[in-house]
């Protein structure tokens, strides 16, 4: 099985003979407040951070049409 799209992983999943479910965890990046000089230079030019968690969502992959409507529920 070659899952290389967001289509081809909802295929395989919905392909299973046991129902599937699917955990997205959305991140976004913050700058630690204890980050050195250098290291909020690199954030400021787009470089570095840490991941912070912001939700998750848990699916089956019937509740799911494409990853289009994924983010858009999740806007």
């Amino acid at each position: 099985m070659d899952i290389s799209t967001f289509d081809d992983l909802l295929q395989a999943a919905r392909a299973q003979p046991d129902p599937q479910r699917l955990l997205f965890v959305f991140a976004g990046v913050e700058l630690p407040d204890d980050a050195t000089p250098a290291q909020r230079e690199r954030f400021e030019a787009g470089q570095g951070g840490a991941l912070v968690p912001l939700m998750c969502v848990d699916k089956r992959p019937d509740e799911l049409a494409s990853f289009a409507a994924l983010v858009e529920e999740a806007s």
